[in-house]
């Protein structure tokens, strides 16, 4: 949130909005219309019994507009990498589109049968 305020205040672009459109369009995705009406950072928190729990950030299909920005793991602030394993406990920091965020919740909720 941090980084809106100051992105707002030097009238700039916010960077996570910056690192999104550079993630979809190096993925060769369409670029994402995340305006400051619409985006969010939603925070998801990992329970036991997660499908996420376990998984490594570049085995699981995201939805194609949103980019996983910080995970919290107890004290510690972790940067997202494609090795980082997600565990139970994690709250994942997910930058989106309203449009998107019942998808990340859905996909965050869901448990192994």
């Amino acid at each position: 949130m941090t980084a809106y305020l100051v992105a707002d205040v030097a009238g700039s672009k916010p960077i996570y909005a910056e690192l999104l459109e550079r993630s979809l369009s190096k993925r060769g995705k369409f670029s994402v219309n995340v305006t400051s009406e619409n985006r969010m950072v939603l925070e998801v928190v990992i329970c036991s019994g997660s499908r996420l729990h376990g998984r490594k950030i570049k085995n699981i299909d995201w939805p194609p507009q949103c980019l996983l920005v910080s995970i919290k793991r107890g004290d510690i602030e972790l940067v997202p990498k494609g090795d980082t394993r997600i565990i139970a406990g994690d709250y994942l920091y997910v930058l989106t589109n309203a449009d998107q965020a019942k998808q990340i919740r859905k996909l965050a909720e869901e448990c192994i049968p």
